[in-house]
């Protein structure tokens, strides 16, 4: 965070983790508290995102005879889409962007659980736009309280304290989930 300022400029957040592990709660609510703070948000998931990026995620949800590849080029196609018209443009503007998933996730279910080439899935995805923040969710959480803590510890080692007041916030996020 730019010295003298307590709001964080063009920064991308992904959260990544399994179904169910909690990446759109989290997110919500990391949105919600940015704004508290005075940052420009913008959250986003995929797939999905844009025009384009729902119609590609319906028929990603509703068909069962897709081939891997194909399901792996429509990922990529709507990553791409969502990424020149959403992430770019706001991350341009000096705004944070909050995504329930991002590349990565592509090449875990793509290139892991499909058995795909994981190089080119990394290829296909285009990996020169990723997080700059990457979250990882292994389990379901304990609670928000005890995934907010770890999202505000990382984010503590990329802005300076005294410049940016998470102990603070960190407090009044506490309080407010008793």
């Amino acid at each position: 965070c730019p010295p003298g300022r307590p709001t964080m400029t063009g920064m991308y957040i992904a959260l990544e983790g399994g179904d169910g592990a909690g990446k759109t709660t989290v997110a919500a609510r990391l949105v919600e508290l940015l704004e508290e703070k005075g940052d420009t948000v913008v959250a986003v998931r995929e797939p999905g995102g844009t025009a384009l990026g729902e119609e590609i995620r319906r028929l990603l949800l509703h068909s069962s005879d897709m081939t891997p590849w194909a399901e792996a080029l429509l990922f990529a196609a709507q990553r791409s889409q969502l990424a020149a018209e959403v992430i770019g443009p706001a991350l341009g503007r000096g705004e944070v962007v909050i995504a329930d998933r991002s590349y990565y996730s592509s090449l875990a279910y793509q290139g892991g659980g499909r058995a795909l080439d994981r190089e080119l899935v990394r290829t296909i995805n285009d990996p020169r736009r990723v997080a700059e923040l990457l979250i990882l969710r292994r389990d379901m959480p304990r609670s928000l309280h005890a995934c907010l803590t770890m999202i505000y510890d990382t984010l503590k080692l990329l802005c300076d304290e005294q410049n940016w007041e998470l102990e603070r916030m960190a407090g009044e996020l506490h309080a407010r989930l008793e």
